[in-house]
């Protein structure tokens, strides 16, 4: 389960809303969030992919840089399992994810896809 691209450290998914800044970060006024997010980590089908925040030396800080959701999800139309990568969420509010950041993702997605032999899919 810890092997592959990206993580499913149950931590990681509870920093990922603090580290982008966005409604899953937990407090009480995301509660729903907060419901969304024990849901990934209950799931079992997610790994958070992305990059880890560097400091001026180039060592890695343990906070996302960038973020994706990817789940591991059935298809309706086909009934191929398939891995569906959520939208990419930075560190930078307002600032949106630069280009690089976005392919690192990505790449990650599609290693994942190939490691479980499905295809990949994107909201992006």
């Amino acid at each position: 389960a810890g092997h592959g691209p990206g993580t499913v450290d149950p931590e990681s998914f509870f920093m990922m809303g603090h580290d982008a800044h966005t409604c899953m970060q937990i407090r009480k006024k995301n509660a729903n969030t907060n419901r969304a997010l024990l849901g990934y980590i209950v799931q079992g089908n997610v790994r958070l992919l992305g990059q880890l925040a560097e400091d001026s030396s180039g060592a890695t800080k343990g906070r996302m840089k960038v973020r994706s959701v990817a789940r591991l999800l059935l298809c309706r139309q086909t009934g191929e399992t398939v891995v569906f990568v959520d939208k990419a969420y930075g560190d930078q509010e307002g600032q949106g994810v630069p280009k690089e950041a976005e392919e690192e993702i990505i790449a990650q997605a599609i290693a994942l896809g190939t490691a479980l032999g499905t295809r990949v899919y994107s909201s992006a």
